[in-house]
């Protein structure tokens, strides 16, 4: 889910933290970052779970958050909603500064861990070029995960550089992102991680995102597959082959190991043990045309060579 969360990592992730100053990401052709946990979240104020923390509490966290990372600033005004759907909440609060700077925070309710925050540029003054480099912002990056994961096994598979563009202003400087899978015995999950950007400008963590629910008790298979990469990239062929015929354009690239943790992957099969997978990616002519070019995965299982799940649909927008 995530390399494909870092697949839908720089356009929906970017279009949803840079809506409130109405800027668009220039295309780099990298995966898009992780989506917003709000995005396809709505106000459910006739469901209401019970929360580890209330709505006062979280409109005190989420400002705590906004003032680490404007230090000087004087909040003006904060507003909390609590938005969900069926088992799954969030409060979605939003921080305004006296000089109008804005931050969105996602807060889990249970626990009240801060799940995500994006702070909402502004395009006006900002140079063409990024004044940080890639490894300074890295470097910054992987201080603030160590930091906030505790010191947990990671690995860090992407990163990418992203411009900010708007036929107002065209392009001017962006971001870094930089991905960070967790590590269960040694293999990645599909799911689990952390994404952090770094301002191009600043040199300052403007977006943190997290997701960690796996339970590593579940993570039971053998660490080494019983079915080889290249088996896997066939399955996945035959599979194409007998659900959408014959694709002449189609080009598989990788695969690679994972524990398939995926949350509605997870929400169906409940406590059974979560399976060692190949995560296979691939595209053809039609993914490569894309207004925003990816590629589309499949998940295959590492000891059965069974394929679980594929993204691909010939007629992708």
């Amino acid at each position: 889910m995530k390399k494909f969360i870092f697949a839908l990592i720089t356009v929906l992730a970017l279009l949803a933290i840079i809506a409130w100053s109405g800027l668009l990401p220039a295309s780099s052709g990298g995966p898009p970052a992780p989506p917003s946990p709000a995005g396809n979240l709505t106000p459910t104020p006739e469901v209401t779970p019970t929360p580890g923390i209330d709505a006062q509490e979280a409109e005190k966290k989420a400002e705590k958050v906004a003032l680490e990372i404007f230090p000087e600033a004087q909040i003006d005004r904060t507003t909390v909603e609590l938005t969900g759907d069926g088992d799954y909440f969030l409060y979605a609060c939003e921080v305004w500064t006296q000089d109008e700077k804005n931050i969105q925070v996602w807060i889990e309710p249970a626990a009240g861990d801060i799940r995500q925050f994006d702070v909402n540029g502004q395009m006006i003054g900002r140079p063409a070029e990024p004044v940080v480099s890639m490894d300074d912002a890295r470097e910054t990056a992987q201080a603030y995960v160590d930091e906030k994961s505790g010191g947990a096994d990671l690995t860090q598979p992407s990163e990418q550089y992203n411009p900010f563009s708007s036929g107002a202003f065209g392009t001017v400087a962006g971001r870094y992102s930089f991905n960070y899978d967790r590590l269960i015995r040694g293999v990645p999950c599909d799911s689990d991680s952390y994404s952090i950007s770094v301002d191009a400008v600043t040199g300052e963590v403007c977006r943190y995102w997290k997701q960690w629910k796996t339970d590593e008790a579940l993570c039971t298979a053998d660490t080494v597959p019983s079915v080889s990469g290249d088996d896997a990239k066939d399955a996945v062929r035959a599979y194409l082959k007998e659900t959408w015929g014959d694709l002449p354009s189609l080009e598989i690239h990788t695969a690679d190991l994972v524990w398939y943790d995926a949350p509605y992957f997870m929400k169906i099969r409940g406590t059974d043990p979560i399976p060692l997978v190949w995560e296979v990616r691939f595209d053809d002519d039609h993914y490569r045309s894309l207004t925003y070019p990816r590629m589309a995965d499949a998940f295959v299982d590492a000891h059965t060579g069974e394929v679980l799940r594929s993204s691909y649909h010939p007629d992708a927008a």
